[in-house]
């Protein structure tokens, strides 16, 4: 974590039952520097509580604007399962973020920011006669295409952010893209849904 000022206590929305209309009405107190610790502690990726890095995550390609409580960059699939832990533990909303892609706001909050893209981004192995491929949440849409190319094999789901969105976003919107009519046509389906196989939560 960079070695600036970190708030002792910040208040973000409390999250209200799903039965209650309109926005959140309360407020919640998290312990942030005492959380950031407690992530500095679980996680070998990177912890950014500084002002800089809350600024750089607060925007995506949409309108919105909010700012983080902080921000992860995970190295391992093991450190994304510990900042969901560590968070729980000190009530802090989280946010899974990749690309920052988003049109609709989905990728900024007042919350732990998980970003996906830098370290999460390993494809595995094919299996050309079943035409599926493993790969985890960070991996560039377009990227995964250029390996699943060389077997003449491509993923449906074309967003226009395809040179920045990640599949773990592709997953979370459940993406298309104007190209992805065509795997309505010729494939399984024109959603990310239509176009996953399993997944491990």
């Amino acid at each position: 974590m960079a070695k600036t000022h970190v708030a002792e206590t910040r208040q973000v929305p409390a999250k209200t039952a799903p039965s209650v209309p309109g926005p959140p009405r309360g407020r919640q107190v998290i312990e942030v520097r005492k959380l950031a610790r407690a992530l500095e502690k679980a996680v070998d990726g990177e912890v950014r509580f500084d002002s800089g890095s809350r600024a750089m995550y607060a925007n995506d390609a949409s309108n919105f604007r909010q700012v983080p409580i902080g921000v992860v960059v995970p190295k391992t699939l093991e450190d994304v399962v510990a900042v969901h832990r560590v968070c729980e533990e000190y009530g802090a909303p989280v946010l899974n973020r990749g690309g920052g892609t988003s049109l609709s706001g989905e990728t900024v909050n007042y919350a732990v920011v998980i970003d996906h893209s830098k370290y999460l981004t390993r494809i595995g192995e094919f299996d050309v006669e079943n035409r599926r491929v493993t790969c985890e949440p960070g991996v560039i849409n377009e990227e995964l295409n250029k390996h699943t190319g060389e077997k003449n094999l491509v993923f449906g789901p074309d967003p226009s952010s395809h040179s920045r969105c990640v599949i773990g976003g592709n997953i979370g919107n459940n993406s298309c893209g104007i190209h992805s009519v065509q795997s309505q046509l010729y494939g399984p389906g024109p959603r990310t849904s239509d176009n996953v196989h399993a997944l491990e939560v």
